[in-house]
């Protein structure tokens, strides 16, 4: 068997890289595939629950309508219950700006930050096809000094070997520090998700927790004469909610300035270690 053949059979490497250099690769790119497909489905799904709010305001118009038109004619015939019908419209119409509030950080706290996160996947992809490249470009080289290796050992033809020996040499160092370059970033991107989705999420469902509470209630009381009360009482809390979502939105904003900080995603620049450790605690203490 020539050496050619030997190269083209061989069991243990793919030219002179040892087959499980890629495979382990092969785990890190999945990882990151999935970590895309998810984020884009979650990204989809909570545009998805935005529209839904849209139907659900439209609903409460279309309801506080109903209401004018069926107050009206009962003011000469029924003060107390055109009365009530009217209080109703009121407190729907307060209803109907609590559900553009949910909207809106539903848009703020996730699907803003989930499209940003999305932008960053296309860098990554480059330098993994980079590095595709490189891996061919060697096998290429290396499969050119198999065929002079095969050729008679002259003296043109040693000299050619030697060049072309330098040329596989040189194209396993490029290649190697593109891998070497992914395996290192490629495990810090992925380690980076939950520190970037979680305060997404938790501004959410501290924003629907309050809502579809206040909206219980709301229902169950809706003619009842502590209601006002209730809602002064809302509006206090929904303060310090959007305050502690700005502070989560921050959050978020330097979690994704340290991915985008990633050599992968910022074409070389100086890589900064997301501390996850510490960013946890941090966000454990606001749960808290």
């Amino acid at each position: 068997m020539n050496s050619r053949q030997s190269f083209l059979n061989s069991s243990e490497n793919v030219g002179i890289i040892p087959r499980s250099l890629n495979s382990e690769f092969d785990k890190e790119e999945k990882k990151i595939q999935h970590f895309e497909s998810t984020n884009k489905k979650f990204y989809k799904d909570v545009k998805n629950y935005c529209d839904k709010l849209d139907e659900l305001a439209k609903s409460e118009t279309k309801l506080i309508a109903n209401i004018s038109n069926m107050a009206n004619p009962l003011a000469d015939s029924n003060q107390e219950l055109a009365d009530k019908s009217q209080k109703l419209k009121e407190q729907l119409n307060e209803r109907a700006k609590s559900t553009d509030q949910l909207k809106q950080t539903c848009l703020t706290s996730v699907v803003e930050p989930m499209k940003k996160l999305n932008s960053v996947f296309p860098h990554v992809y480059q330098s993994i096809k980079r590095r595709e490249q490189y891996l061919k470009d060697l096998q290429k080289q290396q499969e050119k000094l198999y065929k002079l290796q095969d050729k008679e050992h002259t003296g043109n033809n040693l000299v050619k070997i030697n060049q072309q020996t330098q040329i596989v040499n040189q194209s396993k160092q490029q290649f190697m520090k593109e891998h070497s370059f992914l395996m290192k970033e490629l495990p810090n991107l992925y380690s980076s998700r939950l520190d970037y989705v979680r305060p997404c999420v938790y501004s959410l469902i501290k924003s629907q927790e309050k809502f579809y509470d206040d909206y219980s209630k709301f229902y169950e009381s809706a003619f009842d004469s502590s209601t006002s009360q209730s809602y002064e009482n809302s509006n206090s809390q929904q303060e310090d909610l959007d305050d502690e979502i700005k502070k989560l939105s921050d959050d978020v904003e330097t979690c994704l300035t340290d991915i985008k900080s990633l050599s992968i995603v910022a074409n070389y620049c100086l890589f900064l270690q997301i501390d996850s450790l510490k960013y946890l605690r941090k966000i454990k203490k606001k749960i808290n």
